[in-house]
């Protein structure tokens, strides 16, 4: 196979960034209709604002963020004006989030070199249609991870061909965290004093598996450059639909998000087992004086956690009107897409250093303290800044 990754970094916050000149080395945050941040500037990521946070944690995280309202429409339109420009191909086209897909050229080039003045050709193409901003970088090799590693390694506007041959010394030295494994597992390789894809490429394949299961074995197989996943024009197909047949007639919102988020464990395990999510729920409900209705939910970035998908669902059943007791709930996982790449924080996600805390709990109160203080800098792994005025920047965790 050969295979172009086209990415442009930080899609959503370029495309409505190339509108406001004001917001130059500004820490801007754009909500979604979720009420949750989709995307950010590079100064509020510095703060620790990440995707997923509530408008109140990227606040207590960045007291001086500007929160704006993610235009959805526009991103949808400039989504739908990429993926035209990959189609125009003829090939095969596998789009993972906004700006961000896969195309095989394999029909037309047997080797990255052939793919080489096509790849240039397509972003010259995607460049033109969306504008300077939104120009993406362009990974090409034989497999989906390589591919989408190189290009996340490159520049705007710049190609990173990898040959069959150049995979492993290209690998080796990239950091462990391009891998989509959950944090918990990331976490555990930090301590372990593993940093690169090559640290996690030597370790026994049967270590891995007992320490982290099948979607450690499958993310250790990628490290290793071995991916032999076809590009799947047909991966925003659902899933089979989850269907709760209530016995009694349901008039609980919690009750129905209970009983549906139980009915989503075993195909969200399925997922997770494939280092995959689904980015958007198409949620059917049948009432039982005979009316129907369905919404859809999107989700901030690909997900299998349960957690997130109950908290979509209780969004929706609770902003749709009942005309009576709900008597069936349908639920299709939509847009089924790679897990994305997720940055190593210092404590878990959970931890909401905006949360009200007590005397019950003083590690939260001690870190809450500290995240205010230090700022983004709180939230990093590894802070690494010799020449900082302040001694805590100055120090970084090390392997002993």
């Amino acid at each position: 196979m050969t295979i172009v990754c086209a990415a442009t970094p930080e899609f959503l916050y370029a495309l409505h960034a190339q509108h406001h000149d004001e917001w130059a080395a500004k820490p801007i945050a754009l909500l979604g209709l979720d009420g949750r941040v989709w995307a950010t500037s590079p100064s509020a990521a510095a703060s620790g604002v990440i995707a997923g946070l509530t408008q109140r944690q990227a606040r207590a995280r960045c007291p001086d963020v500007w929160i704006d309202a993610l235009d959805t429409p526009t991103a949808e339109a400039a989504q739908s004006a990429f993926v035209s420009v990959l189609n125009a191909t003829g090939m095969p086209v596998e789009t993972q989030g906004f700006g961000v897909a896969y195309c095989d050229l394999s029909a037309v080039a047997t080797s990255p070199l052939d793919a080489k003045p096509i790849g240039a050709d397509l972003g010259a193409r995607i460049r033109r249609e969306l504008g300077a901003a939104l120009t993406p970088a362009l990974g090409i090799d034989h497999s989906k991870f390589t591919a989408r590693a190189a290009a996340q390694l490159s520049q705007p506007g710049r190609m990173r061909l990898v040959t069959q041959d150049e995979e492993e010394r290209f690998l080796t030295p990239q950091p462990l965290t391009l891998l989509p494994l959950p944090l918990e597992h990331l976490r555990q390789l930090h301590w372990l004093g593993l940093r690169t894809l090559g640290d996690f490429a030597r370790l026994p394949a049967a270590s891995v598996r007992a320490r982290f299961g099948a979607a450690g074995v499958l993310a250790h197989t990628w490290a290793r450059g071995k991916d032999n996943r076809p590009v799947r024009a047909d991966a925003h197909a659902a899933l089979d639909p989850a269907q709760i047949d209530f016995e009694t007639p349901c008039v609980s919102v919690d009750q129905a998000v209970a009983d549906a988020s139980h009915a989503l464990v075993a195909p969200l395990r399925a997922l997770s087992e494939r280092l995959e999510g689904c980015r958007r729920l198409l949620i059917e409900q049948r009432f039982l004086d005979g009316g129907a209705s369905a919404c859809t939910q999107a989700l901030v970035a690909p997900t299998c956690q349960v957690d997130d998908l109950r908290a979509a669902l209780k969004r929706a059943l609770t902003n749709t009107a009942w005309p009576a007791e709900l008597i069936v709930l349908r639920i299709r996982l939509l847009d089924i897409a790679e897990l994305a790449p997720r940055i190593l924080t210092l404590f878990g996600e959970a931890f909401d250093m905006s949360a009200d805390v007590g005397e019950t709990a003083p590690f939260a109160t001690i870190t809450r303290k500290l995240g205010i203080k230090h700022s983004g800098a709180f939230f990093q792994a590894d802070v690494d800044d010799p020449a900082h005025p302040v001694a805590e920047r100055r120090a970084r965790w090390v392997q002993l």
